[in-house]
């Protein structure tokens, strides 16, 4: 839609044609500002390694361990991912214990009734 010429004259613009069009719309305008200066994008790094990720197994909290676990770990690939230097714990038999002892331990673990 077009603007006629009283419409245009009301909002201070000129009727004519040319360089006073110009002005009167230049009115309208905000005044300029001054140019952005260019800025230096930042970034930031950080080492800090929360100590679980360094910890032995039998270290851990409970719920880290069930954490270690629904990841997907063993007791062996957690030390050999995140600690060689661990030791196997102490209270749990190896992998390669007699399927008694692995009974024997989790009956331990997980019996609550008193005898």
């Amino acid at each position: 839609r077009r603007l006629d010429s009283s419409v245009f004259a009301s909002i201070g613009g000129s009727t004519g044609s040319g360089a006073g069009q110009a002005v009167g719309f230049r009115s309208l305008q905000q005044a300029p500002t001054a140019p952005a200066t260019p800025t230096t994008p930042t970034t930031a790094t950080t080492t800090y390694v929360p100590p679980s990720e360094a910890a032995c197994y039998q270290s851990l909290a409970e719920p880290q361990k069930d954490a270690v676990r629904t990841l997907g770990y063993t007791i062996g690939s957690w030390h050999a991912c995140k600690n060689t230097a661990c030791p196997w714990p102490a209270d749990v038999p190896r992998p390669d214990a007699s399927c008694l002892d692995h009974m024997v331990h989790l009956e331990n673990k997980y019996n609550t009734s008193t005898v």
